[in-house]
């Protein structure tokens, strides 16, 4: 039946349904926590917001993982952590992870099926430590290094900082 009260209902407890399906554990600090089992599911349907002062949205399991997927639930990007290695992955090689400015801009692309990483803007590539590549590496711009080593310990100084070298096809 229906109970209507004009003031305020005080229990120790408060059951939704005695049902598993739909057991809910309010508590006084605003706490609420849903399931008794590590492998119960929720779903929900509509937006979904968190909003925190702490520490955001923990996940704790196993295999820790965000999943992300689109309308259809084809495509899907994961966000996890296994031990001590931290990923984001793609379901399959023919997606690409963006990552994208407010404004929609690509600053950087990784091409999964062409295995290739693009960064784009103005700001161009800042890289802090050594480069090494084990195919070649090519510049449709300026290339500009003040000494250039090869694998057997020879050099190109550029130490005059004006003047201008060029290498072409050589071994």
């Amino acid at each position: 039946g229906t109970i209507r009260a004009q003031g305020d209902i005080i229990a120790d407890n408060y059951i939704v349904s005695s049902s598993l399906t739909y057991v809910t554990t309010s508590f006084s600090d605003g706490s609420t926590k849903f399931g008794d089992t590590q492998d119960d599911t929720h779903q929900f349907t509509g937006s979904f917001s968190i909003s925190s002062s702490a520490n955001g949205v923990n996940i704790h399991s196993k295999y820790a993982q965000l999943q992300l997927t689109d309308d259809g639930g084809t495509d899907k990007l994961r966000i996890g952590q296994s031990g001590d290695v931290g990923y984001i992955k793609t379901s399959d090689a023919s997606n690409d992870i963006r990552f994208r400015r407010s404004d929609n801009f690509d600053i950087m692309e990784m091409d999964m099926s062409a295995e290739t990483t693009r960064i784009s803007g103005s700001g161009g590539l800042k890289v802090i430590g050594d480069i090494t590549a084990s195919g070649d590496i090519s510049s449709s711009g300026t290339m500009i290094s003040s000494v250039i080593t090869n694998e057997s310990g020879g050099t190109i100084n550029n130490s005059g900082g004006n003047s201008a070298f060029r290498v072409k096809g050589a071994t």
